[in-house]
């Protein structure tokens, strides 16, 4: 295995951000409480699935209704 020599472990403060890491997913599952829901379309059901399993961790269920499907926080 080669070593990498250029890569040096620095203990000075680090640098300023320039970018703010912003999601409009975290926003709106950090201001779900225990018992809201919402109504997700069957077209954007992986989208909002992957994410929730991202930002909620376990604390949610998301299950089939007739019109697509039910997010709802659990814990």
């Amino acid at each position: 295995m080669k070593r990498v020599a250029y890569l040096e472990v620095q203990t000075s403060k680090a640098p300023e951000r320039s970018t703010q890491p912003r999601s409009v997913w975290r926003e709106l599952f950090g201001s779900m409480r225990r018992g809201d829901w919402m109504f997700v379309e069957r077209k954007d059901h992986s989208r909002v699935g992957a994410s929730a399993s991202i930002y909620l961790r376990g604390k949610y269920t998301m299950y089939k209704v007739p019109e697509g499907y039910c997010l709802m926080v659990i814990k």
